[in-house]
């Protein structure tokens, strides 16, 4: 069936080569691999792999501490058309760990450094059009001090994790040079209920021998594919320019259908670039966008589109059962449903940007989101550190830009967690460094994107945090916090919220973190710290929201976590797995994720608990019965039981 479908999109885009659209195929297919070639020459050692693909998938469940970090070679051989050879040829990849080298050919393209954001190539001079090509594509995860992140409460897979895919476009088109961004974008300088305005800044690149004269057209559609607003511009474009063209007004919209969480409604925006003497259609690239407006409040907390709402979501991990992160997009896709449909509002992508479907997913469902690079615990003393994480932060903003779900820019996590020092003398010189880092790093996201609100997250030592001037520098701060967990008194929680808003004044407070670990297997009629039962994470979790509900200066929580993932070093209830998921590693539904459900969604909803534990026993009670409790969820304001019909 996979072989039949890919036969007709070869002949669709074959049928449309008169035009100059974009042609766009995945080659995640039948890739070669191999962990121990010395190069993608050598003879035996291979194995088919299909992308996405890592090489860690089977660390987490195996009885082997430790896992592969280092180096592996992907290959295949790819036939270009030669209808296609009059066009630029581009290679995406949507995520690839760590460290990347690419060759065509035999001949190196072109390399990459960081394993959760997107890049591209143009391998158009390596092509032999009409012909089979040789794409070969080396892939280190080792541990590099320059390259973050440097150690994490995750696992550092390695490996092509995320899709592949070709692109062939006109030699005068939007610009794909710029951090694999779309070469499009668009801002919303004022928004209100009765009008918006559209500023669209477009990337244009003459790849061509020639100068070229084109007119490049912004067309706004509303979600039926009616149009809105249109404008025209000519621009000029000297042979292998690239040039920025921002729109010269406004593109102005009266009553506007606003994005929100309740109506996330989606415009869109075709840029078309043409020939202006010939008229012919050169490029197009569509982008979705959503009108709304949001501000923070260091008192009250967050507002969208002048109205309060109280920030409710997890965070996520790209992991799951024995697949690692290479994980195909209905995975993806399963997870932000599992948040919409408990009733969250809120996603903290953490802690590095993940697949572009995320995204797309949390517009399309009015989930409202911050990305983060993944810069935690620790920094490295060098300027090939800094230079690396401010070239993620500026590949996050520009690929994900245009999103109207993204609100918040994160960029450290527990930065100050596992100090690499430990005498007060050697503090006294990190800590500057860590200042500088995230100086350049603030700077830079509010240069970047001043539109939207910066955030770090922080762990229970602000001391740490306050000699590296680290409080003063985000719109956010975010705190991980795990009083009943990692500290013995759960009640502490609340206190410490309310030190943060006094000692911080004017800072925005979100929780980021917070949650114990919960083994579905495990059950207790006295439940207590540390014992990994469903029973304790109840009562933790029902702490925790309960006094943020009581907190208006309290802007939002993220639980950790969505779902349970797989880390290398832990030795907990299931070894080398974080279990604080609010479902399974499979996506087994744990009974704090129905609690969240019972409490946050809008639709009536009603569940008994404890659904895996069948086999049951006990002292005896009372009366010759041994009785247990069960727990049952719902929003209604009663609930009947009936057993055996009565």
């Amino acid at each position: 069936m996979k072989k039949a479908f890919l036969f007709i999109i070869m002949l669709v885009m074959m049928s449309s080569l008169g035009a100059r659209e974009r042609v766009v195929y995945t080659i995640n297919d039948a890739w070669e691999f191999s962990r121990t070639a010395a190069d993608a020459a050598a003879d035996g050692g291979w194995e088919t792999v299909n992308i996405p693909h890592t090489w860690n998938a089977g660390d987490g469940d195996d009885e082997v501490p430790g896992m592969y970090r280092g180096q592996a070679w992907y290959r295949k051989n790819v036939t270009v058309p030669a209808e296609f050879s009059d066009r630029r040829a581009l290679i995406y990849f949507e995520g690839a760990n760590q460290e990347v080298e690419l060759y065509v050919n035999g001949s190196h393209v072109g390399s990459h450094i960081g394993g959760y954001t997107r890049f591209c190539f143009d391998i158009t001079p390596f092509l032999k059009f009409g012909e089979k090509n040789l794409f070969a594509v080396n892939v280190n995860n080792r541990y590099n001090p320059d390259i973050p992140p440097l150690s994490a409460d995750f696992t550092f897979y390695g490996g092509i994790y995320r899709d592949i895919y070709l692109k062939f476009i006109s030699p005068v088109h939007v610009a794909t040079n710029d951090h694999a961004s779309s070469g499009v974008y668009i801002r919303t300088p004022e928004v209100s209920e009765e009008s918006a305005s559209v500023e669209v800044t477009v990337l244009l690149s003459n790849d061509s021998g020639a100068k070229a004269d084109v007119v490049v057209e912004n067309l706004i559609c509303d979600a039926e594919g009616k149009a809105v607003k249109s404008e025209k511009t000519a621009v000029k474009l000297a042979a292998g320019e690239t040039k920025e063209y921002v729109s010269k007004k406004n593109m102005l919209i009266d009553w506007p259908c606003l994005w929100d969480m309740d109506n996330p409604y989606l415009y869109r925006l075709y840029t078309r670039v043409y020939d202006r003497k010939s008229g012919e259609l050169l490029d197009e690239v569509a982008e979705t966008f959503g009108l709304r407006w949001f501000s923070f409040s260091a008192d009250k907390g967050f507002f969208l589109n002048g109205k309060h709402r109280k920030l409710i979501g997890t965070c996520r991990h790209q992991d799951f059962y024995r697949k690692g992160n290479a994980l195909r997009d209905e995975f993806h896709i399963q997870d932000i449903m599992l948040i919409k449909k408990m009733g969250g509002n809120f996603l903290r992508v953490s802690h590095y940007p993940q697949d572009p479907v995320v995204m797309e997913m949390c517009d399309r469902l009015g989930i409202v989101t911050s990305v983060e690079i993944p810069v935690v615990n620790a920094v490295t003393e060098s300027q090939a550190f800094l230079d690396n994480a401010v070239n993620m932060a500026v590949e996050m903003v520009r690929q994900d830009f245009n999103r109207p779900s993204v609100m918040i820019w994160g960029y450290m996590n527990e930065i100050l967690l596992r100090q690499p020092y430990s005498t007060d003398e050697e503090l006294a010189e990190y800590y500057p460094v860590v200042e500088k880092v995230a100086r350049a790093l603030e700077n830079r996201l509010r240069e970047e994107d001043p539109s939207r609100y910066t955030m770090m997250a922080f762990h229970n030592a602000p001391e740490r945090y306050e000699k590296a001037h680290l409080t003063e520098i985000p719109m956010i701060m975010g705190w991980n916090l795990y009083q009943g967990w990692y500290e013995p008194d759960i009640n502490e929680f609340q206190r410490l919220l309310d030190r943060a808003h006094e000692t911080y004044k004017g800072k925005v407070l979100i929780v980021t973190e917070y949650g114990p670990g919960v083994d579905p297997r495990l059950h207790t009629t006295a439940p207590e710290r540390f014992d990994f039962s469903q029973d304790y994470g109840l009562i933790y979790h029902s702490h925790y929201v309960r006094e943020m509900a009581k907190r208006p200066f309290i802007a939002g929580s993220s639980l950790w976590n969505l779902n349970d993932f797989y880390s290398e070093s832990r030795v907990d209830a299931v070894p080398h797995v974080n279990s604080k998921g609010i479902v399974g590693l499979d996506r087994e539904i744990k009974d704090t994720y129905l609690l969240y459900r019972a409490l946050l969604s809008s639709v009536p909803y009603l569940a008994v608990g404890q659904r895996e534990w069948k086999a049951r026993g006990g002292a005896e009670t009372s009366g010759g019965a041994c009785l247990q409790s069960v727990p049952v969820f719902t929003n209604a304001s009663e609930v009947e039981l009936f057993l055996n019909g009565e």
